[in-house]
């Protein structure tokens, strides 16, 4: 398993957030996510994030992907869920805002998460 944290260069959950949903075969996290209407959902998590920020802040959000060196079918969707809602608790505690998402378009399969401090 490697594990990558994206630098966000500007602030922009907005398109984060479409990037991400609009990859997913499956969704994850504690963030009410309404797959039919990506864009509002991507502007509801936004103004969300953005409510919390400080006037220090540029940025709320944390991105992470996690990668597998397993093949597609040796590792279920359920599993990849799993395995990213464990991770979110075992470093950020059950206080944040989060999503997951499993991503298959790539040779080994995959999960991203976008986090709100």
């Amino acid at each position: 398993m490697i594990i990558k944290e994206i630098p966000r260069v500007r602030p922009n959950t907005k398109n984060l957030i479409r990037y991400i949903l609009l990859k997913a075969v499956r969704v994850g996290g504690n963030i009410p996510i309404n797959m039919k209407d990506i864009n509002e959902t991507a502007s509801e998590i936004q103004r969300d994030f953005n409510s919390r920020l400080t006037t220090r802040q540029k940025s709320n959000e944390i991105h992470y992907v996690v990668s597998f060196e397993e093949k597609h079918e040796d590792i279920s969707d359920d599993e990849l869920l799993l395995i990213g809602n464990e991770l979110v608790t075992m470093h950020f505690c059950d206080n944040r805002n989060f999503l997951i998402a499993v991503h298959r378009d790539t040779k080994n399969p995959s999960f991203t998460s976008s986090h709100g401090k």
